[in-house]
Parts: C-alpha cells; sequence; structure tokens
C-alpha cells in the first residue's frame, strides 16, 4: 500500500469513528472518573496514583472534578462518608 493511500485511509477512518462514536471531553472525564470510583472502592491505591492512571494532570484537579460529579471527595468517597 502506498504511503499516501495510507495517510488517507487512516483520516477517513479517524472521520468515520468520529462520526459513529462521538466522545467529549466531559463524556470522557466521566467515565475516568468512574472507573477512579472503581479503583477507590476496590482498592488501596493511594489517591494521588489513582488520579494519574485515569489520566488527570494534578491530584487537585482530580479531586475537584471527583467531587463535582460525585458530591464526595475521593477520600470521602472511599471511606462510604
Amino acid at each position: 500500500m502506498k504511503l499516501k493511500a495510507l495517510c488517507q485511509s487512516a483520516f477517513y477512518i479517524h472521520i468515520i469513528l468520529s462520526i459513529k462514536l462521538p466522545v467529549s471531553q466531559q463524556n470522557m472525564r466521566n467515565i475516568r472518573l468512574k472507573h477512579a470510583a472503581q479503583l477507590l472502592s476496590s482498592t488501596d491505591i493511594p489517591v494521588n496514583q489513582i488520579s494519574l492512571q485515569v489520566g488527570c494532570q494534578t491530584p487537585r484537579y482530580f479531586s475537584q472534578c471527583f467531587k463535582a460529579m460525585f458530591g464526595l471527595t475521593p477520600s470521602e468517597y472511599r471511606n462510604g462518608k
């Protein structure tokens, strides 16, 4: 396959997937936060490591987003408050 054809194929695949599977930043953040909630309730991994595992830049930003979604800080969520 020629390089030009390969690039065009990748471009068209990207276009088709973005039309068929629209994932906004908000949806992606919700998916990551739900995964973090699962990790918080089922493991003893420290909160700061979970924040990095789910793709947050800083633990502070992670905590802010988590509290906005669940109404609790990650530590409160883990402790069942």
